[in-house]
């Protein structure tokens, strides 16, 4: 069984790790289905809310003294870019912002997916929000088209994990852009559409 050490970093302690989350987004969210083109400047700008907010929080995943995952997490209202239209788009929905904590990114190199981490890094969110005063979670997951031709012929859809880890799909969707690789493998500023999915969080 691997031995995974788990950091947990919040508010300002992020700052430090700015750069290497970074890394993580620019490397790994290049792939489908986010197809995300980005650099380190944007990174910052995208970054900038957590740094601010000291309920946020950063777990850095090691292994063998090496840095294998980061998940990040913020309350959904906030600074944040991403978050900008939420709270409207919230309300508008009959629900409370004010209870929403926001689970940013899981992500995780290629070495140890599917050794279980998500279910991991997720309690460990769930207990941070509770114990910050939330009592319900939300992510935002990208919507492309199934018939998408920059789909990898093995890519398996994250629906049915975000269903066993007590998520909801809801009708809340919303664009938010960012540097997108496009069909014929350029890269253009492109609003990409979200949608949100949530969850009651319980006392553990």
């Amino acid at each position: 069984m691997k031995a995974f050490i788990y950091e947990i970093y919040n508010g300002k302690e992020i700052e430090q790790h700015l750069e290497e989350i970074a890394g993580f987004r620019i490397k790994y969210f290049k792939d489908y289905p986010y197809l995300y083109a980005g650099d380190l400047f944007y990174e910052k700008n995208y970054l900038n809310g957590y740094i601010c907010d000291p309920k946020s929080m950063l777990i850095r995943i090691l292994l063998n003294e090496k840095v294998v995952g980061i998940s990040t997490s913020i309350p959904l209202l906030t600074s944040s870019d991403i978050l900008t239209e939420a709270e409207s788009d919230f309300d508008k929905a009959a629900l409370k912002p004010e209870q929403f904590y926001y689970y940013g990114e899981v992500i995780l190199d290629y070495s140890v997916r599917g050794s279980g981490l998500v279910k991991v890094i997720y309690d460990l969110q769930d207990k941070h929000a509770v114990k910050s005063g939330f009592s319900k979670a939300c992510i935002a997951t990208i919507v492309r088209s199934q018939n998408d031709s920059r789909k990898p012929n093995n890519y398996k859809e994250a629906d049915l994990v975000w269903s066993s880890l007590g998520f909801k799909q809801t009708d809340i969707t919303f664009k938010y852009g960012w540097p997108t690789i496009q069909q014929d493998g350029s890269v253009k500023d492109f609003e990409n559409v979200m949608v949100y999915w949530i969850k009651n969080l319980e006392k553990k």
